[in-house]
């Protein structure tokens, strides 16, 4: 386990387990058998094993401070939090660890981090490692395509990116994938020929309003906010600049139920990374989440009048203004008006982002 040392006291907090309450008189049942018992009104068997298997060594790394024994690990925290002077290492960082357990033969192993940002990262930085021989590759990609194919996800955007990293030995599995992938992550990782993995999201919290949201970003700082916009204490529009002043780096997805164009334009010119419909299928939610991460999501092209989807179309064939105009019997001038609405509309800044954006989506110019 990778420890971020700054989440120490939030997480030794966090495992504390309160006593349960049940009953009608209230009485307090302190072990989980007695509440599972008295929930589902039948007699509960205890089979209690105090011997493992397997003799597991337990250790923590800390990044810049190396390995740890759990005794080691609580002086390293005291000594922090009492000023004392403990040198922290550059060359002890994450890949260290992974350079360890790889030179002792300890892969294939589960890596887990408090910190998703990190998790992510891990996961991506290590598909560089040579972790299997060209057989392994070979072997690991055929049983790979295979199941993807059997599934019937073959084209999904995250079983592309997945492909990619199980033939470097390295995959992901995270609650946002879809359950057919974790079913073919997890098959694959029982082969052994899934060296590292590691997680990529984490589902860090819920909240029923605005309010209980800021509260829960402020303290979690996500990567993604899934927004809707009907709240019942305001209004899920104006709460957008609310959320990124809690957290400038999330990247806010709008779910909503309504299809107008003018909902598009507004979420994007409030701040929202894009707009996703309720009734959208799941691949295409998980699709939007991946391009937000990466930065690639395309803002919303309708909403537009004829005459800008016609220039936003022909921006994209790589056209300037004066080809435009004679494509379309205007001047320059009234081209240049255009472009300069369409990128109000669409909350874009510059003229390059203009043309990017209207290669990325490929209008076609209206008859």
């Amino acid at each position: 386990i990778e420890v971020d040392l700054s989440v120490l006291e939030e997480v030794e907090q966090a495992i504390h387990v309160r006593d349960i309450a049940a009953g009608d008189g209230g009485e307090v049942l302190t072990d989980p058998d007695q509440v599972i018992a008295r929930v589902m009104e039948s007699k509960v068997e205890v089979v209690e094993e105090d011997q493992r298997p397997v003799p597991l060594d337990h250790h923590i790394w800390a990044d810049g401070y190396g390995l740890h024994t759990l005794g080691s690990f609580h002086q390293l925290t005291r000594d922090l939090a009492s000023g004392a002077r403990v040198v922290r290492r550059r060359r002890l960082g994450s890949e260290a660890l992974i350079d360890m357990l790889e030179r002792q033969g300890r892969l294939p192993c589960l890596y887990f981090c408090f910190n998703r940002r990190l998790c992510e990262q891990r996961a991506e930085a290590n598909a560089g490692r040579r972790l299997l021989t060209k057989a392994e590759a070979r072997r690991v990609g055929r049983l790979f395509d295979e199941l993807v194919e059997r599934f019937d996800v073959a084209g999904e955007p995250s079983a592309i990116i997945l492909g990619e990293l199980v033939r470097r030995g390295v995959a992901f599995h995270h609650a946002g994938m879809l359950p057919t992938l974790k079913e073919v992550v997890e098959r694959l990782f029982t082969t052994g020929l899934i060296k590292l993995l590691s997680a990529r999201y984490e589902i860090v919290g819920e909240a029923a309003d605005a309010g209980t949201g800021l509260e829960l970003v402020r303290r979690t700082a996500p990567d993604i906010v899934l927004l809707d916009l009907s709240l019942p204490d305001r209004d899920g529009l104006s709460a957008i600049p609310d959320f990124l002043s809690a957290s400038p780096e999330i990247r806010i997805l709008v779910l909503t139920m309504y299809d107008e164009p003018e909902y598009a334009v507004a979420v994007v010119a409030a701040g929202a990374a894009g707009l996703v419909s309720k009734s959208a299928p799941a691949k295409e939610l998980y699709a939007a989440i991946e391009a937000a991460m990466s930065g690639n999501l395309d803002r919303p092209s309708f909403g537009l009048t004829p005459r800008e989807r016609d220039v936003l179309a022909l921006l994209g064939e790589g056209k300037r203004d004066g080809e435009i105009a004679s494509v379309l019997g205007i001047s320059p001038r009234t081209v240049a008006n255009h472009c300069a609405r369409l990128m109000e509309k669409l909350g874009i800044h510059t003229r390059a982002g203009l043309i990017a954006h209207a290669r990325r989506i490929r209008l076609e110019p209206q008859d």
